[in-house]
């Protein structure tokens, strides 16, 4: 998992504010880049709040990603690595076009990933 922190935090640079890898039963985190001691637990939380209202309301549960566009330039991003697996993402967006994270960095890490852990 540390190698995905790696690549990420090389690809965005110093639009990576936090982020935090966890799995998704426990919420432990397995690897994290600027971390908070709850980060985690918070973003866990966040997700499964989102993911369980989506099927509350009829919708699919989220596929790849998603995002939360916060004030003050800030992105929350949510990659399902799997359904073991996510990580949870602070991003300055004044430092990194959407378009980058969407069509470049997150298929790149979500690949990366599926080659790592086969």
């Amino acid at each position: 998992m540390e190698s995905l922190l790696t690549k990420l935090n090389k690809d965005i640079g110093s639009a990576l504010l936090s982020c935090d890898i966890w799995q998704n039963e426990t919420g432990e985190s397995l690897a994290s880049i600027n971390r908070n001691n709850n980060f985690s637990e918070i973003f866990r939380n966040i997700f499964n709040y989102i993911e369980k209202n989506l099927e509350a309301i009829g919708l699919p549960p989220i596929n790849k990603y998603h995002i939360i566009e916060l004030e003050m330039d800030t992105l929350l991003l949510f990659v399902k690595l799997d359904k073991k697996y996510t990580f949870g993402c602070i991003i300055d967006k004044s430092k990194v076009a959407l378009s980058t994270l969407t069509n470049i960095t997150v298929p790149n890490l979500i690949n990366t990933y599926k080659q790592e852990s086969d």
